[in-house]
């Protein structure tokens, strides 16, 4: 039987055609060792490693989220010494002029306390409010640059999700982070609440307040958290008036017709004084008649006080006084009262 032949020119072809080939492959892995063309790995990444990974950014998300609520994390302390036995708990704030929440058994009606945010300052706690439906404390200090935690929404809080509990004693700050194990009227939880975060915040991943810690409680070893929507409904309430600007005096307005008959000059009339209110801290006194307010003359019987109203909590305001015939200027910071 005869062989079958290739076409010369057949034979010429898949010379160069290999020869080609050649040519294209040193020309590649020259490129490749020039840094001209990337090197593609047929590597897999195995499951540890993003199990590796995925720890490290639930990680550092919790180092993020505590280091941006903690100076808005304050120690509560009765007033008076500083012994380290009164520590009572912890709370956060939630407006920056001065409103906090903690838990209701942080806090007596009957003894002072004093809050302490983690760089050190100090602020007494002019008032309490205790929810009357919740284990809720809301307390008032006179400040005006506090720096206030991102209400969350616990209505989406899901079983299994990531949380941290935060709380602060001597300035230091003290975490734990667990679990979502329950979801009823309050947050159970796997962490660990104490003495030093009881009444502080429980926190998402995004950095946002889901509840206020309460105590441990039950055989199953699971800590409770208030879900902060209800806090919501404290604070709306605050809103709606029970926080005002307070200035700690009464008064009677004197128009133009009685000034001429009592011989008094027209203005306000101080009746009495608020002891240690902002009035009375500025040497306001009882017979004293306030005739201009930040340089507006005290013409109407509503003047003062809607000067007042329009104020802010911690704002500086100034009073023009007559006091036996001498004029004083005055100026006292307006504070914070529940209309209660």
């Amino acid at each position: 039987m005869d062989q079958l032949k290739l076409p010369k020119l057949t034979i010429k072809t898949l010379v160069i055609a290999v020869f080609l080939g050649v040519i294209s492959a040193v020309i590649v892995y020259q490129a490749q060792i020039n840094g001209l063309m990337p090197i593609v790995s047929k590597k897999t990444v195995k499951p540890e490693s993003l199990k590796i990974q995925n720890l490290i950014q639930e990680e550092n998300a919790v180092i993020s989220v505590v280091e941006k609520s903690s100076p808005s994390i304050v120690s509560i302390s009765l007033a008076g010494t500083e012994s380290d036995n009164v520590k009572t708990g912890t709370g956060f704030v939630v407006d920056s002029s001065g409103v906090i929440i903690t838990s209701k058994n942080i806090v007596s009606d009957f003894r002072q306390y004093v809050v302490e945010t983690k760089d050190g300052q100090k602020f007494e706690v002019r008032n309490i409010y205790k929810d009357p439906n919740f284990d809720l404390s809301l307390l008032i200090v006179n400040a005006n640059n506090l720096k206030a935690l991102d209400l969350g929404d616990s209505s989406e809080l899901k079983l299994g999700q990531t949380i941290i509990a935060m709380g602060q004693k001597e300035q230091a700050i003290n975490v734990t982070v667990g679990v979502v194990s329950s979801l009823n009227s309050l947050i159970q939880t796997d962490t660990l609440i104490d003495s030093d975060n009881l009444g502080g915040p429980l926190l998402s991943l995004a950095g946002q307040v889901v509840g206020v810690n309460l105590e441990r409680v039950g055989s199953n070893n699971l800590s409770s958290a208030i879900p902060i929507n209800s806090v919501k409904q404290l604070i709306a309430s605050i809103n709606k008036g029970f926080l005002k600007p307070f200035l700690g005096l009464t008064y009677k307005f004197i128009s133009k017709d009685i000034a001429v008959l009592s011989g008094d000059p027209p203005g306000a009339f101080i009746q009495a004084v608020s002891e240690n209110g902002p009035a009375d801290k500025v040497g306001i006194k009882a017979g004293d008649i306030i005739v201009k307010i930040n340089g507006n003359p005290v013409d109407g019987e509503s003047v003062v006080s809607d000067d007042i109203m329009k104020g802010k909590i911690g704002q500086q305001i100034e009073l023009t006084v007559l006091r036996n015939g001498k004029e004083l200027i005055v100026k006292a910071v307006l504070e914070s009262a529940f209309n209660q």
